[in-house]
This record gives structure tokens, sequence and C-alpha cells, in this order.
């Protein structure tokens, strides 16, 4: 998926509908520390991934943010999920967005959910999904 502020993708909506591109809203350009307030109760490891990584580990900023991407490990997300309750979440896959239920967790093919506020336009997280096998993290080549 291209980075960068014009972020956008054709978008399905719950009722299957094309979802116009101005519908989808805008990407809050939200600093890591805003990440450990949202998932304060998460009960599971995460980590901040994508550009604000490897600031963080340059103790520099670089470039400006268009957004905020944490990782998780795919057996990890309904506890990640749990934490931000009164949010929603859409599956990010294919140029897609499709509404994730509550409840519900990501289907095997998804790798990236899109995250905001419930009420908002504003995306606020994007989680990047994570395989693993026991205790190893798993490098999935796309």
């Amino acid at each position: 998926m291209a980075r960068g502020s014009s972020r956008t993708l054709g978008a399905l909506d719950s009722s299957m509908q094309e979802t116009k591109k101005e519908e989808l809203g805008t990407w809050d350009s939200a600093e890591p520390g805003r990440a450990t307030r949202w998932l304060s109760h998460a009960t599971v490891p995460w980590w901040i991934a994508g550009g604000w990584a490897l600031d963080l580990f340059l103790n520099e900023t670089s470039r400006v943010h268009a957004d905020l991407d944490v990782g998780v490990l795919r057996r990890d997300i309904g506890a990640v999920l749990a934490a931000l309750s009164g949010w929603e979440y859409f599956e990010a896959s294919q140029g897609r967005l499709t509404r994730l239920p509550t409840g519900t967790l990501p289907q095997v093919h998804v790798h990236s959910l899109w995250c905001r506020p419930v009420g908002t336009m504003r995306w606020g997280l994007e989680i990047v999904l994570d395989e693993s096998d026991g205790e190893f993290w798993l490098f999935r080549r796309e």
C-alpha cells in the first residue's frame, strides 16, 4: 500500500455499496505517544511500525508522517481491538476497505486494519497484522 498524505482506497461499506473517496475521511497525523494512550488497556505486545518506528530508532523526526502504524501479532488482534473500544475497524485489502463487524476477527488474507474512533471521519491508526509461530515473529513478504 502506498504511503503518503493522499492515502485513499476504493471502499465498501457494510452494505457492500461503493463508497465515495470523500466519505473515507482523512488521516490524523498522530504521534506515537497517542498510540500509547489509545492502547493503554491492551494486554498483549504491540509496537510502533512503519516510518515512525525508524524515526524512534534514529531518535529524530526525518519527515512529516501522514499516519501512525502499529504492529500486532495476528493471534493477539482480538485483545488489541478490545482495548480500542469505541473505535471502528476496516479491513484494508486489495484496494478496498471493508467494515469489520464488532466481535469478529480479520480474515486470514487481510494484513492491515484502518481504525478510527466511532463518529469521526479521521483515521487514527493502521494496525499491521504480523504472523507468528509460537514465540517467534514470522516475516511476511508480499
